[in-house]
């Protein structure tokens, strides 16, 4: 026939190509695909996934991939897994027997139906033998209810067919010539050969069977026998321990007594301050060291307290010394203390019992704390000793007298605070009329501070001492004045007086010309002096405080 040029072609054949040109045109205005007719001129993407207008791989309604591959219809892309038996067969199948494709779980598997098994029946996949009086079994094998089974190894035909092997305790059941038997999970084992109970027996911690059936761990000194993962070990009695980790010598350490290991291996009893440590019991405990104590319970810092010279723990934690008392020979005493007046309702010594008298209705005022005595400005107002008393004999030792004043602040003239003669023998203290301080040993020591001014109404701490040929004196804490000198203080047969020149044993004597007209004068401008302990630590760098008080021999 002869060919037909374009002008010949008949109205059919223009019309169907007319037909597919549209086809390969026809969009929705926004470029959207309708049918997958609108996909065939996008390479790699022939497919419609309609439901969001676009060309693409594959769907699963037009599963175009390779028969060993599937459409995954949420990617529209082809992933393994067959997609027909043809996918299974491609290589030639298994030794030449036919695969099937499983749509469900795109796998290749022996069978789908049982006319797909040359013998038996299919199932989950696979072919099972069975057996028929027309159709019998292979060599070693016989027909048991249609199946075929080795009755020497099929624990479901066990030396019979329907003889099933029983389960049993942490095992697998076997059959083994033709007998029941057991297949022991790892860690048990049937050490009693007794199907019934199965392999009730754990080899890693059975001490009579360690690892294995009839491996009993021996027992070791101090221990009883232990099996740890299989391995024999050592469980320790109370109080010892295995702490260099070997089991054949047991727990060779009595944790109750071991300084290295006290209470537990490595535990190590560490001596503390001033004490010896050791174990007892299981625990670290420590032993002071004479003379210290552990008074604060806390044995980090070991026995911090020496009980022999601390004055809140003399002799003993919690035993606190009296005031101005101190602390020797786990004892407390006033050592070193000659006087102390408290001035506190009366005019006791509360350590030499040397008793001030109060003269003229001398009485009493609020103090530091507690009470002092008040002079109320009366020339006729003293306390004085009835007595000269040697021990107030300074001479060349070493000495402190300290007190507490309250200055009035109105007296223009000497203000003499405590004396024992003072005159051409003896010593006082006082404040001159130019607002210094004077203290006079005769005959030639002298301390006399500058012009001070001292705030009147408000307690005020004053301390003279020497330490050698050095006299000092402190003012509020402070020191005001020091001098030097070998001399030593006179000693006088007058008594000791606070608050005026001494007068004799029953009245005051008139003072020589200079310091009774400060007297005088004292009275009428109504001098106001007054003495009381100190409260709390003294201000000044001794080891006592007190009233008026007096030290010989080491401050």
């Amino acid at each position: 026939m002869p060919q037909k040029d374009a002008d010949t072609l008949d109205g059919d054949a223009l019309d169907a190509a007319a037909d597919q040109s549209d086809v390969r045109v026809r969009r929705d205005t926004d470029g959207r695909c309708v049918t997958s007719a609108d996909c065939v001129d996008t390479v790699g993407t022939p497919a419609c996934d309609t439901a969001a207008g676009r060309c693409v791989r594959c769907t699963a309604a037009e599963d175009s991939c390779p028969a060993d591959e599937h459409c995954d219809d949420a990617a529209h892309l082809c992933v393994p897994g067959c997609r027909s038996d043809e996918g299974c067969n491609s290589g030639g199948g298994d030794a030449g027997r036919m695969r099937y494709c499983n749509v469900a779980t795109r796998a290749c598997v022996a069978c789908l139906r049982d006319e797909h098994c040359v013998r038996g029946y299919c199932e989950n996949g696979g072919c099972v033998p069975w057996c028929e009086p027309d159709r019998g079994c292979g060599p070693s094998q016989t027909c048991c209810t249609r199946t075929c089974a080795d009755l020497m190894s099929n624990p479901m035909h066990c030396g019979a067919c329907g003889a099933a092997c029983p389960a049993a305790a942490r095992a697998l059941a076997t059959c083994v010539s033709g007998a029941c038997s057991l297949r022991c999970e790892a860690g048990f084992a049937d050490c009693n050969m007794s199907a019934a109970d199965g392999c009730e027996v754990n080899t890693r911690t059975a001490a009579n069977n360690c690892g294995g059936c009839g491996t009993v761990c021996p027992s070791r000194p101090n221990a009883g026998p232990a099996c740890v993962a299989g391995a024999c070990s050592v469980t320790c009695n109370a109080g010892f321990g295995n702490c260099n980790l070997r089991p054949d010598d047991g727990c060779e350490i009595d944790t109750r007594a071991s300084n290295s290991n006290c209470g537990a291996c490595g535990a190590i009893c560490t001596a503390r301050a001033n004490a010896n440590a050791a174990c007892s019991g299981g625990m670290c405990r420590q032993t002071c060291v004479a003379p210290f104590v552990d008074c604060n319970g806390n044995s980090a810092d070991g026995c911090e307290t020496d009980v022999t010279a601390n004055v809140a723990n003399c002799g003993a934690c919690g035993r606190t010394c009296g005031f101005l008392q101190g602390c020797a020979a786990n004892d407390c005493s006033y050592t070193g203390l000659v006087s102390y007046w408290a001035f506190n309702g009366n005019g006791n010594d509360a350590v030499g019992g040397r008793t001030l008298r109060l003269v003229g209705g001398l009485g009493y005022g609020g103090g530091v704390f507690g009470q002092g005595l008040n002079f109320a400005n009366r020339a006729a107002f003293v306390a004085d000793r009835t007595v000269s008393d040697a021990v107030f004999d300074l001479s060349a030792g070493d000495f402190s007298l300290q007190l507490w004043v309250n200055f009035n602040g109105v007296s223009t003239g000497q203000q003499l605070m405590v004396e024992r003669g003072g005159g051409v023998e003896g010593w006082m203290f006082s404040r001159l009329a130019d607002g210094s301080l004077e203290w006079r040993g005769t005959p030639s020591a002298v301390l006399t501070t500058t012009a001070i001014t001292i705030p009147s109404g408000v307690w005020h701490h004053l301390v003279v001492r020497r330490r050698g040929t050095t006299f000092a004196m402190f003012y509020d804490g402070a020191s005001v004045v020091t001098a030097t000198t070998p001399t030593a203080i006179t000693a006088t047969r007058e008594a000791l007086c606070v608050g005026r020149r001494y007068g004799g044993t029953n009245a005051p004597r008139r003072p020589p010309r200079r310091a009774r007209g400060l007297v005088a004068r004292a009275h009428r401008r109504r001098d106001h002096r007054a003495l009381q302990r100190p409260r709390g630590q003294a201000r000044h760098p001794l080891s006592a405080q007190g009233a008026v008080l007096h030290f010989r021999g080491s401050v």
